[in-house]
C-alpha cells in the first residue's frame, strides 16, 4: 500500500490502512489542494563537505537557484544521510561508538536557510565535532502562500 506521493505539484499522504492513490479526501492527511501555501519546487542540495569523516566541525553555506515564483516562499528543508533518495528531518537522533577525544560514528549535524531573493536560497550546513559523519545534503521544499 502506497501511503505518500511527493511529485510536484503534487504532494498527498493518507491515513494509516488507505492507499494514497484511491483514498477519499477524508482519508487523506494532507493535500496539496487544501493548503494556504502551494508548493511549487522540490529539490535537493547537496553538502559541500558530504564525503568528510572525521571530529572536525564543518560550516559551509551552498546558495540554490530556485523558480522565480515568490520572494517570500516557504521553505521546507528535510537532511539526507546518505543520498538523495533518503530523507530524516530535521536532525537525526542517532547512536555509535567513539570518544569524546576522537568524536562518535555519529550523524550530528544541522540545516538552515536564508531566502535571499526570489530566484536564490542559501542552505547553511553545520556539522559539530561531535559527530564523525557528515549529511549527503537537503531535500528543499518551497510553498507559496496563498492570497
Amino acid at each position: 500500500m502506497k501511503r505518500c506521493i511527493i511529485e510536484l505539484p503534487k504532494i498527498r499522504i493518507s491515513k494509516p490502512g488507505f492507499d494514497v492513490d484511491t483514498a477519499a479526501p477524508e482519508n487523506l492527511l494532507f493535500h496539496e489542494d487544501f493548503l494556504f501555501a502551494q508548493p511549487y519546487f522540490f529539490g535537493f542540495v547537496a553538502c559541500p563537505f558530504a564525503g568528510y569523516v572525521g571530529n572536525g566541525g564543518r560550516d559551509q553555506t551552498v546558495s540554490a537557484t530556485v523558480p522565480d515564483v515568490t520572494a517570500d516562499p516557504v521553505v521546507l528543508l528535510f537532511m539526507s544521510a546518505v543520498s538523495s533518495a533518503d530523507a530524516i528531518y530535521p536532525m537525526p537522533r542517532d547512536r555509535g561508538s567513539g570518544s569524546d577525544q576522537n568524536g562518535y560514528n555519529v550523524d550530528s549535524w544541522q540545516v538552515m536557510h536564508q531566502v535571499i531573493s526570489s530566484t536564490q536560497i542559501d542552505v547553511r550546513f553545520l556539522k559539530g565535532s561531535q559527530g564523525r559523519k557528515s549529511p549527503a545534503g537537503a531535500h528543499m521544499i518551497l510553498l507559496r502562500r496563498g492570497a
